[in-house]
């Protein structure tokens, strides 16, 4: 089920309707289902995987204390049972997750192999890698506050904000590539920072950790900052939108709150583009969650995805992300995700498949399902995502293009 904010609603008015508009479109006019299915871009080269254990799960939002404790505890015993069995076997065990039954390992062909068929063992699910969903970008420019703008009268979040509905009292997490949290579109409304960046390097036979010190996981201020690649001025971008306020434009919920989570991985030499592991946007996710007590989270935006082509719902191959989106709805966080820029007609890319989520087209000016956007019965919404200006670090503008710019503004 999704959930929407009340107060969020009139924003959405004009979104909604252009939603209709895109569902009205024969198949293959603006848009060409791609021959054959895509796979999903998978790191198979650091042999990294998920493993969803056989654990009764039930999503814990408004489970009590106690009984949340208990099924965690429940998880705790059956990860550390297979942990052992797998370690023994020669595999490593690289995260344990608290509130869904599941593991990030390393594992080879064999242990793969003969773990797969364990009765201990739901799936195995590939550590797959995941890019921003932005087609094209500028230069960044010294703009002025002036051109800091979402159209908000194209998608009715001016009105919203008039009657208010600006995202005061709320928060919402964007898990990307960081924050320039000093950036004065941004600065002033920051919680909760954290990174989440591990990559398992078989060279060195462990992880290597992105968020400074070699450590693949932090909590603190400073941590939500950008990481230094190509392309790591994707969450800057993506904040303005959802929250970006300087006094004179704005984004789409002004007074809200930014958790800025950073969980890209890179190199400045072997990798210079950020990309996304799903065993660290598990936990980014997780994170979230976990702090549901400390603010009121109102939604997650994952402007991002790979290029997969799937036409239903991925739930089952992708339990692990299903289960703690589920935890999040359970507490009143809706997570909203971009469509993907491949041009699908009939489908959308992963995360967006996941049936628990919502996922976002764009549009472009004209009002017209821009050429590169995914669409398709699992695409509910669709907002503007063509030359979208807002934040990049250094206290600069950018324009950006894809359904990263519209997921923002159906998040926010």
């Amino acid at each position: 089920m999704m959930h929407f904010r009340r107060t969020a609603a009139p924003a959405m008015t004009i979104v909604l309707i252009s939603a209709l508009m895109v569902s009205s479109l024969p198949t293959g006019a603006a848009h060409a289902s791609p021959p054959v299915p895509k796979a999903g871009t998978v790191a198979n080269p650091i042999s990294s995987w998920i493993v969803s254990l056989r654990t009764s799960f039930s999503p814990s939002g408004k489970m009590s204390k106690t009984a949340e404790r208990h099924q965690q505890a429940t998880f705790a015993a059956a990860q550390q049972d297979l942990s052992t069995s797998i370690s023994a076997a020669g595999g490593h065990v690289d995260h344990q997750y608290q509130s869904i039954p599941a593991l990030a390992m390393r594992l080879d062909a064999a242990q793969i192999d003969r773990f797969r068929h364990d009765p201990r063992v739901a799936s195995i699910t590939p550590d797959r890698v995941m890019h921003a969903a932005t087609t094209t970008s500028t230069s960044p420019t010294p703009h002025g506050a002036q051109a800091a703008k979402v159209d908000n009268k194209k998608i009715n979040s001016d009105k919203a904000n008039q009657i208010g509905a600006d995202g005061q009292g709320e928060t919402i997490a964007i898990i990307d590539s960081g924050v320039d949290t000093t950036h004065p579109y941004l600065s002033g409304r920051i919680v909760g920072e954290a990174c989440f960046a591990a990559i398992p390097v078989p060279i060195i036979g462990g992880l290597l950790g992105k968020c400074g010190g070699g450590n693949g996981a932090r909590v603190g201020p400073g941590y939500g900052r950008p990481c230094p690649w190509i392309g790591c001025d994707h969450g800057t971008h993506v904040a303005g939108i959802a929250a970006g306020n300087n006094g004179v434009w704005s984004g789409v919920a002004p007074k809200a709150q930014i958790m800025p989570i950073m969980a890209g991985v890179g190199d400045s030499v072997f990798q210079p583009t950020v990309t996304f592991l799903y065993s660290n946007i598990l936990a980014a996710t997780e994170y979230v969650y976990s702090q549901r007590s400390n603010y009121r989270i109102a939604a997650v935006n994952m402007s991002l995805g790979d290029s997969s082509f799937t036409s239903s719902a991925c739930d089952a191959a992708n339990l692990e992300l299903y289960q703690a989106v589920q935890n999040l709805a359970s507490a009143g966080i809706t997570t909203v995700v971009a469509a993907g820029n491949d041009g699908y007609a009939t489908g959308v890319s992963f995360p967006a498949c996941l049936s628990n989520v919502v996922a976002v087209g764009n549009f472009d000016n004209f009002d017209v399902p821009a050429s590169s956007t995914n669409l398709g019965h699992q695409v509910p919404i669709v907002a503007p995502g063509v030359n979208i200006l807002s934040s990049v670090p250094g206290g600069q503008y950018d324009f950006k293009t894809g359904t990263s710019m519209a997921t923002p503004q159906v998040a926010g």
